[in-house]
């Protein structure tokens, strides 16, 4: 799961299902009077510390280019704070400044196959959003709490537009679960940059996948990592790899190259030192993301 950037304020179906995910669509807001911010109603924000450091991180978003559905959305931002620069996150857990963590969650007894939402990231500079969901159940002989199964991405630049981004869940237990526990925010865990925004709206849970995969779940292997001149790409399910996109972290194409085989080598020689996403696509219609790193 991705870094939560806390540290700074220490001072089913087969149809898309909305059960058990209260607000889904971020309708409904609180509003707080003093100070002055508002926040979703069933999810969790760092507005109550935020707002008496320098300002919201987390605002009901209403303007026509700015929702997918219904009246609102949220939209989360990284902002310069009076204990510094603080990606604005919300969680239907409980963030806890102690630890630096996000814990808890909301209840939920299913196995989806997939959690996704409709995102919008306008990023400032290089910079990437994040969305994370873990599916966790208690349990009792060990009196420990378990992992059944998670899913994260990061979210590139979708162009001023709304994207559907959907995360197949891996499970690592047989297991059902009690608690689902989701987090989501814009800034990258490593440098954040002032400015960005992430919106989100109509989230959901959905045993039908539109196609998306996790690295893990076709055994993809990306080699060199970081790369110098040519990087090697590899599954494991037999699935012959069509075609690969690289995108710079921005969300721009900057690479395209036709493969057909389950093992191939991209020249990568030609792109600057950084870190960049490469898409896979295979002929079943599967797409697959991963990050990987340029010297």
């Amino acid at each position: 799961m991705k870094s939560i950037l806390l540290s700074t304020f220490l001072f089913l179906f087969s149809f898309v299902a909305f059960g058990q995910l209260t607000n889904a669509g971020f309708e409904d807001w609180t509003d707080n009077p003093v100070p002055s911010y508002s926040d979703p109603d069933g999810w969790t924000t760092l507005n109550s510390l935020s707002t008496v450091l320098g300002s919201p991180l987390v605002f009901k978003a209403t303007a026509s280019d700015e929702i997918h559905g219904g009246t609102a959305a949220a939209k989360m931002i990284t902002a310069q704070l009076a204990v510094g620069i603080t990606p604005g996150i919300i969680t239907n857990g409980v963030i806890d400044a102690q630890s630096q963590s996000v814990i808890g969650g909301k209840p939920y007894s299913e196995r989806p196959v997939v959690f996704g939402g409709w995102f919008r990231y306008d990023p400032a500079n290089v910079d990437t959003g994040f969305v994370s969901v873990t599916l966790t159940r208690w349990d009792e002989l060990n009196n420990v709490r378990e992992t059944v199964g998670e899913a994260s991405s990061d979210i590139l630049s979708t162009n001023g537009q709304f994207e559907n981004i959907e995360l197949m869940i891996a499970y690592s237990s047989t297991e059902t679960p009690d608690t689902v526990l989701i987090i989501m925010g814009p800034g990258d865990d490593i440098e954040p940059q002032v400015g960005s925004a992430l919106f989100a709206d109509d989230l959901y849970f959905s045993n039908s996948a539109a196609g998306i995969r996790t690295p893990e779940s076709i055994g993809l292997q990306l080699f060199p990592n970081p790369a110098l001149d040519v990087l090697h790409v590899r599954r494991d399910d037999n699935e012959p790899i069509t075609s690969a996109t690289v995108f710079s972290i921005d969300g721009k194409e900057v690479l395209t190259s036709p493969f057909g085989s389950t093992n191939a080598a991209m020249d990568v020689s030609g792109l600057k030192a950084g870190s960049y996403i490469i898409e896979l696509h295979d002929a079943q219609g599967t797409i697959v993301r991963q990050r990987f790193l340029k010297n």
